[in-house]
């Protein structure tokens, strides 16, 4: 069976035919439970998508305790969103975190100085990150 590391996205082949307990993700470490491949398609619009991801990001800013689970649930909802909008260059943030960041970025080049201010977490760029 082949398995996906939701957090860094490292595929982990024939993963049932490795002897022993893995206790994490050989790549990123996480204790979090990896998804089975295949990987399917799914009719749905962005928009849908960002509601399903902004409700999960809000979920997951709320209940993330890292330091007694093992799993940053928070890092998690943005690696998922990251791999989905490397998918979609040409379509706005899925995340609210990432459209807030990007709003800032637009309010620093019409706006010089301006800043924008709010109580939720921002994530970090992705490693390809928008331009």
């Amino acid at each position: 069976m082949d398995l996906l590391c939701v957090e860094c996205g490292m595929e982990i082949k024939d993963a049932d035919k490795i002897e022993g307990y893995l206790p994490g993700c050989p790549s990123c470490g996480t204790k979090g439970v990896p998804a089975a491949l295949p990987r399917i398609s799914v009719e749905i619009t962005w928009q849908e998508l960002r509601v399903l991801i902004i409700w999960a990001e809000s979920h997951a800013s709320r209940a993330n305790n890292p330091a007694t689970s093992g799993i940053d649930m928070l890092k998690t909802v943005w690696s998922i969103a990251h791999r989905l909008e490397a998918q979609h260059r040409d379509l706005p943030p899925l995340t609210l975190s990432g459209e807030l960041k990007e709003l800032g970025r637009v309010l620093a080049d019409d706006f010089p100085g301006a800043t924008v201010e709010t109580d939720i977490p921002i994530e970090p760029d992705p490693p390809e990150h928008r331009s």
